[in-house]
């Protein structure tokens, strides 16, 4: 990397030298950062109230297809297009100003999770939601979403907090399939997978079909282990979830596996794993960044509700307290990124 430095930067190049020492020197503290395992702390970014966002509590980062940024706060939406920040509330139709998570479906329609169970989503510059589209209006889940996701025939797929599944279809149909208590008791539905032509549900005790008549519960956890709903889909199409005694398993497309038998000292917030398939766990008492046998913890003192590696390798960490973090990405060449293709 420091090679690269010299070659695509060199001194003659550079009109102010302190400047350039300045960069150096940051380069130089990021790689032994690196090498020694940390994460350069001493360089987060804090954004909040007086950076344009009306909320240090923040749930959730996230980046669309677009690559514009998304944070949902207590507060609304905010959408940052590394310049300006565009807030969206009530006022501009959301349900719900309280947003705690942020997805896009194959349609490019990007969902919002609000607390009040409401659902609603952003597409070609409007907001849709109860207010002003009628298939919305018949959704009668006030509880938590947990997960939406659409299917290969167009149908949107709604997990919600211990009520009965929501299939919206593509003429805007509402179709409800009730929780199943037999062999056991599903528990709230989580996440929702395709298996073996059929549609599953991942739910608290276990991977269940839909549909009864699809056939009997293909996996069920331990007694006393239980899914407790932040999950992560892996590059090698694994998915990473917590349980309720603060542990991960891991779904291995058999069956449920140990990821990391020691448990997290504070409540699992969210689960993330980056470019270099580095495993970041959010917690009440801060995030925990490194593999399944050796973590490190960093921000301690404050509770970590999401990550967000970017297209350009920068980290955003959402908090319920500080606003977000962002740590920025110094190193000069990015190969680890496929979007960028060893671009500068």
């Amino acid at each position: 990397i420091l090679q690269r430095f010299f070659i695509l930067c060199p001194p003659t190049t550079m009109t102010n030298f302190r400047a350039y020492v300045l960069l150096l020197a940051l380069v130089l503290f990021r790689l032994f950062a690196e090498a020694q395992g940390s994460l350069p702390l001493g360089n987060l970014i804090s954004l909040g109230p007086n950076q344009g966002l009306s909320s240090s509590t923040v749930y959730h980062a996230f980046q669309a297809s677009q690559g514009f940024l998304w944070f949902g706060t207590e507060y609304g939406v905010y959408k940052y297009d590394g310049f300006t920040v565009e807030h969206f509330s009530e006022l501009e139709g959301l349900p719900d100003n309280a947003i705690i998570r942020l997805q896009e479906d194959k349609e490019g329609r990007i969902w919002f999770y609000s607390t009040n169970g409401k659902p609603s989503f952003f597409f070609q510059g409007e907001v849709y939601s109860e207010k002003n589209l009628e298939s919305l209006d018949q959704f009668t889940a006030r509880k938590h979403i947990w997960s939406i996701q659409m299917d290969e025939k167009g149908n949107t797929w709604f997990a919600i907090n211990n009520s009965p599944q929501v299939c919206l279809g593509e003429n805007g149909e509402i179709t409800r399939y009730p929780l199943r208590k037999e062999p056991v008791e599903m528990g709230n539905t989580l996440l929702f997978h395709e298996y073996k032509g059929n549609w599953w549900a991942f739910c608290s005790g276990g991977f269940f079909p839909i549909d009864s008549s699809q056939g009997e519960p293909f996996a069920i956890l331990p007694i006393g282990e239980r899914l407790s709903g932040r999950y992560h889909h892996r590059s090698n199409g694994e998915i990473l979830f917590s349980t309720f005694e603060n542990k991960i398993v891991c779904w291995d497309g058999t069956g449920f596996r140990s990821f990391r038998d020691q448990p997290f000292p504070a409540e699992i917030l969210y689960l993330y794993e980056d470019s270099r398939d580095r495993l970041w766990v959010g917690t009440r008492k801060g995030v925990y960044v490194g593999d399944s046998s050796e973590v490190k913890p960093y921000l301690t003192d404050i509770s970590v509700t999401s990550i967000l590696e970017d297209l350009e390798g920068n980290f955003w960490i959402t908090t319920l307290t500080d606003g977000v973090k962002m740590l920025p990405d110094f190193r000069i060449f990015s190969p680890h990124h496929p979007q960028l293709q060893g671009k500068v």
